[in-house]
């Protein structure tokens, strides 16, 4: 029935209208959201790798300063070499 009364008055066409205009303005929200969650993702793999990188410098200058104090062998500075090029 009141299909029938919007279609005498018009109004039919203007809803469909109305109707496809806010599914376009959804489906732009939900590409958006998709962009902020992939640029989230690459942030987040980024602080990952910053962190272990962060940690290895950290072994790193925490084994040079022990190994300050132990009479130098050539086993720990190679092991001290390839820490350093680990990073």
């Amino acid at each position: 029935m009141l299909a029938s009364v919007l279609r005498l008055i018009g109004l039919d066409k203007a809803q469909e209208a109305f109707k496809l205009a806010l599914e376009e303005k959804a489906h732009e929200a939900v590409d958006d959201v998709k962009g902020v969650v992939v640029r989230m993702v690459v942030v987040a793999a980024l602080v990952v790798a910053a962190a272990i990188f962060a940690l290895l410098a950290l072994i790193t200058g925490f084994w040079i300063f022990t190994s300050g104090w132990s009479p130098p062998t050539g086993y720990s500075w190679r092991l001290v070499s390839l820490m350093g090029l680990s990073l």
